[in-house]
């Protein structure tokens, strides 16, 4: 099994009929529904009790379905400067070389709508912050 750490929990990857998953919310792989935890009925394997739980956990984990729920909550516009052409979804907490398509990190409080200025600006604010915080700024090693 292949492990990855996130705030200090390990998610490891497992496997079921539908293929591999990480568990995120601690029911994956329990035989109970992954969004809301409940029992399933019977002992048919799936992974969700309900379309709505299924919904639910696909609009908060995977990244192709967080995308259109955060430019909605931002109203089609850049969250910092209002702008309205070429958006693009930032996760506040980044991945780090984590897969994208499904991960606690889609949730919609870690993404921001930004255009592509305030993105450039956003990315390079934060390498320098970490090239600050390794005293590489302060050196003159990174620009």
């Amino acid at each position: 099994m292949q492990a990855m750490w996130l705030y200090g929990f390990e998610l490891s990857v497992m496997k079921d009929k539908y293929g591999e998953y990480r568990s995120i919310t601690g029911h994956e792989g329990t035989g109970c529904c992954w969004w809301c935890g409940g029992k399933f009925p019977d002992k048919r394997p799936r992974r969700f009790c309900c379309e709505e739980c299924r919904n639910k956990y696909q609009e908060t984990y995977y990244w192709f379905w967080a995308v259109p729920v955060a430019l909605q909550r931002a109203g089609h516009k850049c969250e910092e400067c209002g702008t309205r052409g070429a958006l693009e979804v930032h996760h506040i907490e980044p991945l780090n070389n984590e897969p994208r398509v499904c991960n606690i990190l889609n949730r919609s409080e870690n993404l921001i709508v930004l255009c592509r200025a305030c993105h450039g600006k956003r990315h390079r604010k934060d390498s320098w912050e970490k090239a600050e915080a390794k005293g590489q700024a302060i050196l003159g090693l990174y620009k």
